[in-house]
């Protein structure tokens, strides 16, 4: 068993200032993610008057009464013991006794990952394609769906969907699969990027777009609908509908790649009634028609839904 000892007794006066960690024990080796109960035991706990405990260089607190611990229990004192991440640490221990003597005592242990299971655990994350076997088997079964990493007040979460959003799915490291809102959440780094575009009538988030964390925002054409058709010479009045318009900044409509105007209020409308606004959807001549809506939301990201009409 090694522990870690004063390299001497120390005295000052009358006083004997010996001691050593019971735990943790020097050369010890813990995983990520835990906490670190520390125990130092005087030799004659009658003769200390406090005992300073610091964690590479950072002071932690200072005990003044026997038994002599930090990190106890299940609670959030001792911050800078808890939860902690990989690499190598060194607890110093000053030790003053009661004649007024100060003596120091180090012990030195060890964070590492564990084995891959317990990655999912600790969510210590390198590439979560590798390091999630959850995760490995979502995108081999769904190769054409997004993968990216939100942050959520610090906490990793996935975000599992497709350009049209239709398939729209949460997991935290685990596995668990979380509910399809997740506000806050804010966008980290992609893991699997598929170059895909939303097909006519359906909202996409587009290769390269971030659909946001609060902002799950989905829209269609109201009017007109999708291959529909027109008499010619018809005025074409065109709305579109949002599943939550407080999430809309704007909404750009282009009709054969020509610009006709931006809206930024609802309802979401042009070429209404019988005056003259919007001049290219009216007085239609023969031909097939594509609108485009370019959406932006107030959480900043860009989306596209198009839509197909004739006129006969």
């Amino acid at each position: 068993m090694i522990m870690c000892f004063l390299t001497a007794s120390v005295y000052a006066g009358n006083c004997f200032d010996g001691a050593f960690f019971d735990a943790p024990r020097n050369g010890k080796t813990y995983e990520v993610g835990s906490d670190i109960y520390t125990h130092i035991i005087p030799d004659q706990k009658d003769q200390i008057a406090s005992i300073s405990l610091y964690i590479n260089g950072k002071y932690i607190r200072k005990e003044i009464s026997f038994p002599f611990e930090w990190a106890t229990g299940n609670d959030s004192n001792d911050k800078y013991l808890r939860n902690l991440k990989p690499g190598v640490y060194t607890l110093k221990a000053r030790i003053k006794n009661k004649c007024g003597g100060v003596s120091w005592e180090e012990c030195i242990f060890y964070i590492k990952y564990g084995p891959i299971s317990n990655r999912e655990e600790y969510c210590v994350i390198n590439n979560p394609l590798k390091d999630f076997e959850w995760l490995k088997e979502i995108h081999k079964e769904s190769p054409d769906h997004f993968i990216a990493m939100y942050k959520k007040k610090g906490r990793p979460l996935f975000r599992v969907y497709t350009c049209s959003l239709k398939r729209n799915y949460w997991y935290d490291c685990k596995g668990n699969q979380l509910s399809s809102s997740q506000s806050g959440a804010r966008f980290y780094k992609y893991y699997h990027k598929p170059n895909c575009s939303a097909p006519d009538g359906e909202m996409g988030g587009g290769a390269g777009t971030d659909p946001g964390g609060q902002c799950d925002v989905k829209g269609w054409f109201k009017y007109p609908r999708n291959q529909s058709s027109y008499r010619y010479g018809k005025n074409v009045y065109v709305r579109f509908d949002v599943n939550n318009y407080k999430e809309i900044q704007q909404i750009d409509l282009y009709i054969n790649q020509r610009f006709v105007r931006t809206e930024r209020s609802y309802p979401f409308e042009w070429c209404k009634d019988n005056g003259d606004s919007d001049p290219q959807m009216r007085n239609l001549k023969r031909g097939t028609y594509r609108l485009k809506a370019r959406i932006k939301s107030k959480c900043g990201q860009w989306s596209e839904v198009t839509c197909k009409f004739y006129v006969r």
